[in-house]
Order: structure tokens, then C-alpha cells, then sequence
């Protein structure tokens, strides 16, 4: 349980087996190639904790080979226990106790763990030193007294293969034993808390507190990239909140990259998938070693418009950090074996993904809305298997250039510190500059079309896409996504407690807004069960003609003005946050004072406004629908909304 003796040495245990590259359970499972991915973990709660290991093997490894190797692995794990592991794990666990104190809630949560469990306010240096009194001997003990050849539950989940029409089965060969309770839980007694708080009485909302959005600076790194370009941007805020440094460093470019040539969709992922890998002077596992005994983490991600990296880092680490993202920046690895291992792995949870009913949603709805551009093609197998290691080397030239990067720095440093620290980035070698096109094409939606994918099982998936207005902070996008709170936007809105409340249809439902520079789109995603998907799409098509002919209602209004004004209070608050919103001043070229004029829009946007805009952007008519479940039981009943034509997907 939460502050027992032995929690920190439990999680001290977790870590060691697989918190990392270097774990034995990475490099067991994983490094060898025999799964996808291996993790360890513990969590602890009021009565008791649970320490779980996850593990995703390639179909080729049966489930008893790798349940005896992991077995032979946690129960001869002696050896792997040691002061350096353990030291990585302390520098770890304190760095995550700042991350989450950035935040209202995660002060909260420890402050109210303190107050219940310890009947003690919430002391940042006993936390710390009880982190640092976690020795080597209590990992033992921990380890001998709950895992070493202790008693578990153990699931083996195998997915029917994709197209399959097989039917799912569930066994459990303990099923008929008998239940017996715990002796330890035989005396529990519920005490009521005595208060008087009236519960019969709903809470008002209080005011909306005014947003405190960051004071930041900016400017440019000194290099002169070209005769139009003084350096490359930056952007940042002094955040005293924790002795910590967040960058991010944003690329022009991640797929829109290669929309001339979408055959090689899916090697902007692969390519950041390499680049969290080694280096040329150095191994992943000796990279990964160098970071964890910082405690620090650097990151390189893809996306369909950009490419990122994230570092995170203590403050005192700054230096050792950046030299670490220097050596990983301009000198990658690209070595054959992680390539062959990365590719293996990418393409696994492609098929992996092919289980989801929400990505085969996804990707059918992009085709449908994009058509044969970079944006409606989703990387496959077979297109993954095509690319070459010269592929990812190519792409990387071509993405990570200075004149496509700009940098966001949230942090307890100031500007004239930071920014001489970042003068390697002077080394950046440059090449031609070519524009990138932005403007990609979309299909024109002028007709509702119904697409059936079929997926056995008890659940179907829905998902609704219309046109929508391109990106913009004060005009339809922003309104437009004010206008949807009532209907789709929000846990109270019109649909989530028809479907979920009234029908009990579903667990939950959303709609929104997405936009770019040069487009958007509406989307509503909700699962239902097989039997009520036909009656589930005539409520939320109901609730869409009801809204655009008949609009909001002043209670919706003042309901919508008012959740909205108080959630905007938490947008801003720990560093990712901080960063991703100065990284959207600075790619859109926002005004300072943005959030203030869209607070006044939502304090006078009226009926009618939002009225016009629903008849606008909501539209029966005008609709892509995407239906995944099995056809078997659906193409009949959903007949009744259109021609049903069934999409097999690669």
C-alpha cells in the first residue's frame, strides 16, 4: 500500500527489471527480438499494491516459451540488483516528483495522500529522503519477501487475426475455484465521516478566474540560415514553479515531407524511431545509460506536419543534457541491426493496430476525406517492409535542417543564461531551401456516404466526418469549437447523455473541431454494441438536424461560457503545457494577448452566432460515415442511411 516500508523498494525493483534500455527485461525480450516491448511496473493504492510485468511477443514466441523465460528471469533476478541501477532509479523517482508537482492536481494528490494516510501535510524533504534511504538490501528483501518464486495471475491475450470471422473465446482454467477472502480484510468497518455538507444541494460554479498565460521572450539563435532569415526562432518563459528546464524543438515538415512521394508513407515515424536509438560514438544502450544518470529524457517524434524532440531535464543537468542532445542531433547512429530491429517492431504494431476499431475508424475515414494525397494513406506492412535504411538517411537530411527548426524553453533560467547554451546549434549544417506546400487537397464532401469495415466482435465503432473551417484563434474555428461544446464538446453535452444516459447505448461519445493553416474538420467518434449501432446513428443524426435547425439554448450558452472560462485556467500550468502553447504563438505568429480576446468572445458570442455557425458546419447531408463492426449483423440495418459500401482495408 501507499507509503508502506516496502513501496519505494518495490518500484526501485520494477525499474531495475524494466525502466529501461539498459533493464533485463529489454534486453531479454525485446533487444533479441522476441517482443515488441517489455515493461515492469508497480502500483500501490489505500490496502494493498500490485507489481505487474507486460510483455508483447512476436507472434513466432508461444506463450509457454515466454512465460518460462520470464519465470527464469524474475526468479533468478539477484544478480541485476545493484547500487548503480539503484542510483538511476533515485534520480528518476525525484525527477518525477518535481514533474508532478508542476501541476493543481498533482499537488493535490500528494497533499491529500499525505492528509488521509499519514494525518500529516505534505513535507517535499521527508519524500526525498525517503527516496534516498532505499538500499540495495531492501530491494532484496522486497524481491525475496513478494516475487521470488511467489504465487501470480497471469493472462495470455491473443488476438483473432485481422479479417478473421472467428468468434472470440475466453479461458480461464481457475474459474471454478473457490474464492477465499483474506483474513487481513476481515475486521475492515466503513466509518462514515460526519459532516454538514448539504448533498442535496447543487454546487454553483464560482466565477471564472482570470488566466495567468506566460510572460515569454523571444528571438533568434545568432547563425544566419539566408538573406530572408536571421537565425533560428526561439521562444521561451521563466517557470520558477520546479528546478527544471523543458525544450522542444519543433521541424517544418514530418510527412508533408513526402507527398510527392507517399509510397515512402510512414519514414518520417520510422526515421525518429532511429533517432531515439544510438549514435556513431554510441549505443542505445549507452545513450539510454547516460540519460538515466541524469535523470534526464530526450525524445524525437513525427507527426503529419512536423517533427519534434522534447528534452526534459534538471536543471544542474543542463549542460550534460544538451551536449547529449548534440551528439544524437548531428551524428545518429543509423546502424543495420537497430534498423532491422526498429522495422520489425513498427511493423507488428501495424498489425497490432489492425485489432483497433478506432484506428481502422481513422483510417478509413482519412482515406475518405483525403483521398490518394500523403494525408489519406496510412502506412502498411508492405509499404514498411519497401524502405531502406538509405530511405530513413535521405529523410533525415532532408528534415532536420536549421531552417525548418524553431525552439520553445519553459524553465528556472533566464533568457541571457539559456540561449549561450544553445550556441552549438550554430553547427547546424544547412542545405538548399525549398518551400513547403501546406495547401494539401481534401475531398469536397457534398453528399453523406456510408463506408462499412468490417470487424467481428460485440462492439461496432462509429465515426462522423464533415468539413470545418482551417485554423484561426478568434474566428469560426475558435467559435466554431464553442458552438460544438453543447452538442458533442463536452461529458454534458446533448449526445454524450443521450447515447450514454438516456439510451445507455455507450460508455461515452465526443465531437470537435480539427484544423491546419488551409483546412479542418468535424469528427464524432462513439462505440456502441453491435445490436444498437443503427439505432445509436439515427439519435446522434437526430440530435444533428435538432441542432442546426433549432440551435442552442441560453441554458446551453451559459453553461458552455462557464466551463469553458474555468478550464482555461489549467491549460497553461506545467512545462509541456507552457511550451506547447508559446510553440503555437510562435507557428502561428499569435499575438500576446490572444487568450484575452478570446475570452471576450466567449462572453459575448451570441444565440445567433452560434446558431449560424451550427447551420454552417453541422450538415446531415454533407457527412462521411464510417461504421466498424461485422458486417454480418450491420450492412442490412444500416442500409436504411445510404448505400452501404463495405471498405477492405490493407
Amino acid at each position: 500500500p501507499l507509503f508502506h516500508k516496502d513501496e519505494l523498494a518495490l518500484q526501485a525493483l520494477a525499474d531495475i527489471m524494466g525502466g529501461t534500455n539498459n533493464s533485463p527485461f529489454y534486453q531479454t525480450f525485446v533487444k533479441t527480438e522476441k517482443a515488441i516491448f517489455g515493461v515492469v511496473g508497480q502500483n500501490s493504492s489505500e490496502l494493498a499494491g500490485q507489481f505487474w510485468i507486460l510483455l508483447q511477443p512476436y507472434p513466432e514466441n508461444t506463450f509457454a516459451e515466454i512465460e518460462e523465460e520470464v519465470n527464469e528471469l524474475i526468479n533468478n533476478f539477484e544478480k541485476h540488483i545493484n547500487e548503480k541501477s539503484l542510483n538511476q532509479f533515485k534520480i528518476k523517482k525525484r525527477s518525477s516528483l518535481f514533474e508532478q508537482l508542476n501541476s493543481v492536481r498533482g499537488k493535490a494528490s500528494e497533499l491529500s495522500k499525505w492528509a488521509y494516510l499519514l494525518d500529516d501535510s505534505h513535507n517535499f524533504e521527508k519524500e526525498l529522503n525517503r527516496i534516498d534511504a532505499v538500499s540495495v538490501t531492501d530491494i532484496l528483501k522486497v524481491y525475496n519477501k513478494y516475487i521470488k518464486n511467489k504465487k501470480s495471475a497471469v493472462v495470455d491475450y491473443y488476438p483473432l487475426p485481422f479479417g478473421s470471422t472467428d468468434s472470440v473465446q475466453s479461458v480461464n482454467p481457475n474459474a471454478m475455484m473457490p474464492f477465499v477472502k483474506d483474513d487481513q480484510y476481515s475486521n475492515l468497518k466503513y466509518v462514515r465521516v460526519e459532516d454538514d455538507f448539504d448533498r442535496s444541494v447543487k454546487p454553483v460554479s464560482p466565477p471564472a478566474k482570470d488566466v495567468k498565460i506566460p510572460i515569454f521572450y523571444s528571438g533568434n539563435i545568432n547563425k544566419i540560415i539566408s538573406e530572408s532569415s536571421d537565425g533560428i526562432p526561439y521562444i521561451g518563459t521563466e517557470s520558477n514553479e520546479t528546478p527544471k528546464l523543458t525544450m522542444l524543438i519543433t521541424l517544418e515538415g514530418g510527412d508533408l515531407l513526402i507527398q510527392d512521394n507517399i509510397k515512402l508513407v510512414g519514414l518520417p515515424q520510422l526515421t525518429t524511431m532511429m533517432l531515439n536509438e544510438g549514435t556513431q560514438n554510441y549505443t542505445t544502450e549507452e545513450i539510454a545509460s547516460k540519460l538515466n544518470d541524469l535523470g534526464s529524457s530526450i525524445s524525437f517524434n513525427s507527426g503529419s506536419r512536423n517533427s519534434s524532440i522534447y528534452i526534459s531535464c534538471m536543471l544542474d543537468k543542463i549542460d550534460e543534457t544538451l551536449n547529449i542532445l548534440e551528439e544524437k542531433l548531428f551524428r545518429p547512429g543509423f546502424r543495420t541491426d537497430d534498423f532491422k530491429r526498429i522495422k520489425k517492431a513498427y511493423r507488428e504494431s501495424l498489425n497490432d493496430n489492425k485489432k483497433s476499431a478506432n484506428y481502422l475508424a481513422s483510417v478509413a475515414l482519412n482515406e475518405k476525406m483525403y483521398g490518394k494525397s500523403i494525408r489519406g494513406v496510412t502506412e502498411t506492412v508492405k509499404s514498411i517492409d519497401k524502405l531502406k535504411i538509405s530511405d530513413v538517411q535521405n529523410f533525415y537530411s532532408s528534415q532536420f535542417k536549421p531552417h525548418l527548426a524553431s525552439v520553445v524553453i519553459v524553465g528556472d533560467i533566464s533568457e541571457s543564461k539559456i540561449i549561450p547554451k544553445l550556441s552549438f546549434l550554430n553547427d547546424w549544417k544547412d542545405s538548399d531551401i525549398e518551400p513547403i506546400n501546406k495547401n494539401l487537397p481534401i475531398e469536397f464532401i457534398n453528399e453523406r456516404s456510408l463506408y462499412l469495415v468490417h470487424k467481428p466482435g460485440p462492439q461496432s465503432t462509429i465515426l462522423i466526418g464533415m468539413q470545418g473551417p482551417s485554423f484561426d484563434t478568434d474566428g469560426e474555428f475558435f467559435k466554431s469549437n464553442v458552438m460544438n461544446y453543447s452538442l458533442g464538446g463536452s461529458f454534458n453535452s446533448r449526445i454524450n447523455l443521450n447515447l450514454r444516459e438516456d439510451k445507455g447505448y455507450t460508455y461515452g461519445s465526443q465531437s470537435g473541431f480539427t484544423a491546419n493553416e488551409s483546412d479542418g474538420s468535424f469528427y464524432l467518434q462513439t462505440s456502441v454494441d453491435v445490436e444498437v449501432t443503427d439505432s445509436a446513428l439515427t439519435e446522434i443524426i437526430n440530435e444533428f438536424s435538432n441542432y442546426s435547425k433549432n440551435g442552442i439554448t441560453k441554458e446551453e450558452l451559459d453553461y458552455t461560457r462557464k466551463s469553458i472560462a474555468n478550464s482555461d485556467a489549467l491549460k497553461y500550468e506545467t512545462p509541456r503545457q507552457k511550451a506547447q502553447f508559446l510553440s503555437r504563438i510562435q507557428r502561428y505568429n499569435l499575438d500576446r494577448e490572444y487568450t484575452k480576446v478570446q475570452k471576450q468572445i466567449l462572453e459575448n458570442i451570441s444565440i445567433d452566432e452560434i446558431n449560424k455557425l451550427a447551420k454552417k458546419y453541422i450538415n446531415n447531408e454533407k457527412m462521411i460515415i464510417v461504421v466498424v463492426g461485422n458486417k454480418y449483423s450491420l450492412k442490412d440495418k444500416l442500409s436504411k442511411f445510404g448505400k452501404v459500401q463495405e471498405i477492405k482495408l490493407k
